[in-house]
């Protein structure tokens, strides 16, 4: 299985990053808007971004995990991160996790991301199910994940950490057959 460390989109690219990256990382992961609805510490700091660099560089020697940085493809610089985590392949799964920097909202970049993502996992990585967690209340990222084809399977209560409180968050997924038979119009 050849691993494509870049998937071209019409409105972003996704590639793997590299430790250059980090300083783009980590001016936009520092915003508190971020760290709101994901689980990027905030104060988010430049070291921070480093250690994400090298832990997405070593999940992806582990198979573990393969992130993608979304690259502005008028600037090359990363304004995000989308990637499947916790990757179980003797279960044919793998967690949906994205962030995109709060200038580029509303632009549709993260459902494109999404839909490129979701495509490595089916196509390439032959998986059979996709999941991602998300906040009851982010409601923006609730829509963008129903837009691709997700289904709501309920809530885990309490399920997380977040800033030193249990919080519950929805259960998401699409399965390969969903994909597959998906409206594209």
């Amino acid at each position: 299985m050849k691993i494509k460390d870049r998937i071209e989109g019409d409105k972003i690219n996704l590639r793997f990053i590299t430790k250059g990256d980090a300083l783009s990382i980590y001016q936009y992961a520092a915003d508190e808007a971020i760290s709101r609805y994901t689980h990027i510490p905030h104060p988010y700091n430049l070291d921070d971004a480093y250690d994400f660099v090298k832990l997405t560089q070593s999940d992806r020697k582990r198979k573990a995990a393969y992130h993608y940085g979304l690259e502005n493809r008028e600037t090359g610089q990363i304004i995000g991160m989308i990637g499947l985590i916790a990757l179980f392949p003797m279960h044919r799964k793998a967690e949906l996790g994205y962030w995109l920097a709060k200038p580029f909202w509303g632009r549709g970049i993260i459902t494109e991301a999404i839909e490129k993502i979701v495509e490595f996992a089916f196509v390439t990585l032959k998986l059979h199910r996709v999941y991602a967690h998300v906040f009851p209340d982010n409601k923006a990222s609730i829509r963008v994940l129903e837009k691709c084809g997700f289904t709501r399977e309920g809530l885990i209560r309490e399920g997380f950490v977040q800033r030193g409180k249990y919080v519950s968050v929805y259960m998401y997924s699409i399965l390969e057959d969903e994909w597959a038979k998906r409206d594209l119009t």
